[in-house]
């Protein structure tokens, strides 16, 4: 695809389209950007709550299960509450994904296209905010920040829905000051995120699953079912699990209609294990009223910290089925030790060891590391509120005395007032704008012709909501488009048949070094490091001029290039123009060498060998004429492809520039450089170390007597006989 519609290539990267997810949390009051959109439009003078059934029908097509909030802004909040799941469908016998990539939820998508598709979200609110407050305060409503709590009135009391009697059956997660965890595994969802039960007293596990399971399925015991009354979307029942035909304790997590006959079906999640299942609404019952019943659940969600599966064996960012396994044969039926790295949203993201338990110090290898030295995984970094967390568990360890003081770490919404505002009594309408998401990010043109022009998405594209799945990761990403379209006045492209390319570090520097007719390299000042890649068609030899301008493309690398890298690029290259040659002769009914069936083998295997090599990451680093062409900061020997290019080639090799090896020198020459600039008045830095003497000049009177000095004369000719690398 990139080979097919080169150069139609555009980017996200940090000087350009990124996001700052600190600024997205902020955005929506320190929510989850990856479950929450929002209204603007609101009159901050009304009491929220009393309108969150409106906000919520506006959103029906989009999720059941919903959290409205507000904050006294014009801001409406909505976190959609529904775990994730992956959405499959089978085509032709083999099963696909179907689900959005990443961590951001499918309602957030759906929310989003709701704005784009211009609908209008309008909603009836009372015409005075007085009388609004009296209602709201009389069903228990009270402004933010008050810290009394009135009870609703009697009047009231059959228009509420939800009270504050109803059981939290939240987990009990670690707290600030606990960083050592013993596990076992209850539900396995794939190789990074699992349920398990935590042990107390060592290695002992809670004593309250064997009593909760007794209390379900004893024969004295029975239970009543819900019948015809549908069941409330986080409230928990009862209901059989499919294995075993035994009674669990378990959390409706949605509602679905299925069959012609449209049963209702509820997805529900055994708390006490982790596991789900779809269930028959007639099959579930309330659960005893016993005191045993109201304990937290007994499983605790996990996720392995800074890791994520392989860009290059699933695109899709999902664990291979050999990962899985192998991780099932390392840690099923096991205790296990666990350093707990954050606890977000009630999900613990932490370091797994399948080590000996009882001996916490003698750790070898986190899981994590094996799955990522193994090739399943790649590092990643954690997101904004993790870190923070992770943060201020740092603090707790260092200042014990102080743990006190810091915030609490779960936020559940409570359940809210579902209170129905009589339509007779809403006179007024508000118009809300949104929603929208933080997370919804921009994309630029690569090539020259289109650099300073707006990009939008066709409306039907698969991609017209684009929202960034990594804001953490400021590396370049991707995307292609198969059409472009142009507005009339030229300050505009639009986008048809897009691909988002998979979040591979360096993904577009290898596809544009991969396809282009040329490419120049531009290594920065110091020549250690290639900053920058020129590619297009070329430029005239004499004027350096380019040959075909509108498709330049100029990258700041943020992944290193090598000489190994552009040596096995070249050698996809040459593959590829013979597979053109075999092609040809195909046609014409001469003999080949090589078969077609040989040159996509060995095409697809150096392309998978190119995409699997680890590269470093780099600091992005301006190159001056990094778009002229013939042009460089650093005169070095140039290192050309041992096989000589062919004019009739497609794709030309590639050439590259000898690097400095030696970055220790390079920085003391930048050093000497830089003082000499200084001196000159070319600078206004006042205060410089002199490197080559070990020397601070704290003027620019001093600097310039320092480098006339004898002293650094000597030492600058010392430096000059020092054997070179």
């Amino acid at each position: 695809m990139c080979g097919a519609f080169y150069p139609n290539y555009f980017k996200r990267s940090v000087d350009a389209g990124q996001i700052d997810e600190r600024e997205a949390v902020k955005t929506i009051g320190g929510r989850d950007p990856f479950k929450t959109i929002y209204f603007t439009g609101f009159d901050h003078k009304q009491p929220g709550p009393l309108y969150a059934n409106s906000i919520k029908a506006i959103l029906k097509d989009c999720a059941t299960d919903m959290h409205v909030s507000f904050d006294n802004s014009s801001k409406v909040y909505v976190e959609f509450m529904t775990p994730k799941q992956f959405e499959t469908v089978m085509i032709d016998g083999q099963r696909f994904v179907t689900t959005m990539p990443g961590k951001i939820r499918t309602e957030v998508y759906r929310a989003v296209r709701q704005r784009q598709l211009q609908l209008t979200h309008r909603i009836a609110v009372m015409s005075s905010s007085d009388k609004a407050w009296a209602i709201a305060k009389s069903v228990g409503i009270q402004p933010l920040g008050s810290t009394r709590r009135s009870l609703p009135s009697l009047e009231r009391v059959s228009s509420i829905l939800e009270d504050d009697s109803v059981v939290q059956f939240s987990p009990i997660v670690p707290t600030l000051d606990m960083t050592f965890l013993i596990l076992r595994i209850s539900h396995r969802v794939d190789a990074g995120h699992f349920w398990a039960h935590l042990c107390s007293n060592g290695s002992t596990l809670s004593p309250l699953l064997p009593a909760i399971y007794e209390e379900l399925n004893k024969e004295t015991v029975q239970l009543q079912p819900l019948g015809k009354t549908m069941p409330v979307i986080d409230t928990v029942y009862a209901a059989k699990f499919s294995d075993d035909d035994q009674f669990y304790r378990c959390k409706v997590i949605s509602l679905n209609s299925f069959g012609k006959k449209q049963a209702s079906l509820a997805q529900v999640l055994y708390i006490d294990f982790g596991n789900t299942e779809f269930v028959d609404t007639a099959n579930l019952f309330y659960l005893p009223d016993t005191p045993l019943m109201s304990c937290p659940a007994q499983a605790v969600e996990c996720h392995l910290s800074e890791i994520q599966p392989s860009m290059v064996l699933n695109p899709r960012a999902l664990w291979s089925e050999e990962a899985v396994r192998k991780f099932d044969m390392r840690t099923a039926d096991k205790m296990l030790a666990a350093k707990i790295y954050s606890v977000v949203n009630e999900v613990v993201h932490l370091e797994l060891y399948a080590t000996n338990v009882t001996s916490m110090s003698d750790f070898t290898r986190s899981e994590n590391y094996w799955l990522i030295n193994e090739g399943y995984a790649e590092p990643a970094e954690e997101s904004f509120l993790s870190k923070e967390n992770h943060n201020k568990r740092l603090l707790c360890a260092e200042h014990p005395e102080h743990f006190a003081s810091l915030p609490e770490e779960v936020c559940q919404p409570q359940n809210s007032v579902n209170y129905h505002l009589p339509s007779n009594s809403c006179s007024s309408s508000l118009t809300l704008k949104g929603p929208y998401s933080p997370l919804e990010m921009q994309i630029f043109s690569v090539t020259a012709s289109g650099m300073n022009k707006t990009i939008t998405i066709e409306g039907s594209s698969v991609n017209a909501v684009l929202l960034d799945t990594d804001p953490q990761d400021p590396h370049e990403r991707l995307i292609v488009a198969a059409h472009i379209g142009q507005n009339p006045s030229g300050t505009m492209l639009n986008l048809r048949h897009t691909t988002v390319m998979p979040n591979i570090h360096g993904f577009p520097m290898l596809m544009s070094l991969l396809f282009c007719p040329s490419m120049e390299p531009k290594p920065t000042a110091d020549g250690t490091q290639i900053g920058a890649i020129l590619c297009g068609v070329g430029g005239y030899d004499n004027t350096h001029r380019s040959m075909f301008p509108p498709h330049d493309i100029c990258l700041t690398l943020d992944t290193e290039l090598t000489e190994s890298d552009l040596n096995e690029i070249n050698q996809l290259r040459q593959w590829m123009n013979h597979a053109v040659k075999v092609m040809e002769f195909c046609c014409r009914g001469i003999p080949s060498s090589s078969s077609m069936a040989l040159c996509q083998r060995e095409i697809k295997e150096q392309l998978l060998k190119i995409l699997k090599m680890k590269r470093k990451n780099i600091e992005r680093v301006y190159v001056r004429h990094s778009s002229v062409w013939g042009q460089t900061l650093y005169d070095s020997a140039i290192l050309r492809a041992n096989t000589q290019n062919n004019s009739s080639q497609i794709w030309p090799l590639h050439w590259s520039v000898k690097l400095n090896p030696n970055k220790e020198e390079a920085a003391l020459d930048n050093n000497i450089r830089e003082m000499e600039e200084v001196a000159l008045g070319m600078r206004t830095v006042n205060e410089m170390n002199c490197m080559k003497c070990n020397f601070f000049c704290t003027s620019v009177g001093e600097m310039r007597i320092h480098l006339s000095s004898s002293a650094h004369k000597d030492a600058g000719m010392k430096y000059e006989q020092r054997p070179r690398m």
